[in-house]
């Protein structure tokens, strides 16, 4: 089955679950470093906002076997799970006073995101992109979900103009909001491993690749753009501090990074060639952050690549 006549019959399944008034619309959007993806929204005339159901990853899944049947019966529990009772009042978004309290920031890689970059606002950071959220406290934060995002609203350039702010001007909220909303954890990598039900796959793959090294995990306790806790000031001297070490990252994805204490001796350029290889076998696209690695001097306090 085509992935058109794959979209078709499945909204036609879906449709005849749920009630005469619900609509279906799929659209195209601009994700993370580049990736289009087919969002369906279902809603009703009731709600004012539904979540977003990618469509792409449920295609694959067919092409590997699962029944359309079963993927519907997917679609429709993550709908119903992450759907809103009621509508939302929108208007708080219109005036920054009411939404620059969970303005929050985020790291893309910067060279990947030329197109995005052009459509909202940004900071360069070394070859990264700082850019801007509103935080959305729901369950859909569970950033394992990877069929739902609607944890966060992306800023854009045209919520500048209308709330009429500069850009130091949410760079402001965002520094002193992340850190709050978004608290930083830092542990042993097996640690975490070991809490884990069930592992992320780029930081299992990571740890195998760099066995006689003791790696270290660095991102936010919800696990959810975590990578941008490398921004939070002074976080990466405490930890260095705490390791009595400078400190190599290496970019795990968006959601998180590894720490390596640095002694000299290991090879940029060999940990550059690993995150590489792991990015490309086992991280989704949609989530890589970087392909190498940066090196982290705590005498002065700055990150190099």
């Amino acid at each position: 089955m085509t992935y058109e006549s794959f979209k078709q019959e499945l909204i036609q399944m879906l449709s005849v679950h749920l009630s005469a008034d619900t609509s279906f619309q799929v659209q195209q959007i601009l994700k993370n470093n580049g990736l289009r993806l087919d969002g369906l929204s279902i809603s009703t005339p009731e709600v004012n906002i539904s979540p977003t159901i990618y469509l792409n990853y449920y295609y694959e899944q067919y092409q590997s076997g699962t029944s359309l049947d079963s993927i519907a019966d997917k679609i429709l529990a993550c709908y119903h799970r992450y759907r809103m009772e009621e509508s939302i009042d929108l208007s708080f978004f219109e005036n920054f006073k009411t939404v620059r309290e969970r303005i929050i920031y985020k790291l893309v890689n910067l060279k990947q995101n030329e197109a995005l970059l052009a459509e909202i606002p940004f900071v360069p950071y070394l070859d990264l992109a700082i850019v801007f959220c509103y935080h959305l406290d729901h369950p859909a934060t569970d950033a394992k979900d990877e069929a739902i995002t609607n944890a966060s609203i992306l800023i854009r350039n045209s919520h500048l103009d209308y709330w009429h702010i500069t850009l130091t001007e949410l760079l402001t909220a965002a520094r002193h909001n992340t850190p709050h909303l978004l608290q930083p954890t830092f542990c042993p990598l097996t640690q975490m491993l070991a809490q884990m039900q069930l592992p992320d796959m780029e930081d299992m793959d990571l740890a195998e690749q760099l066995p006689d090294y003791p790696l270290y995990l660095l991102t936010n306790r919800r696990q959810f753009l975590g990578a941008a806790t490398i921004l939070y000031h002074g976080l990466l001297k405490k930890c260095a501090d705490e390791l009595q070490s400078d400190l190599l990252i290496l970019p795990s994805s968006i959601h998180e990074v590894l720490l390596l204490p640095y002694d000299g001796n290991q090879s940029l350029e060999e940990c550059s060639r690993i995150v590489c290889q792991v990015n490309e076998d086992s991280v989704s696209p949609e989530e890589i952050l970087s392909d190498h690695v940066y090196l982290f001097d705590r005498r002065t306090n700055q990150i190099h690549y």
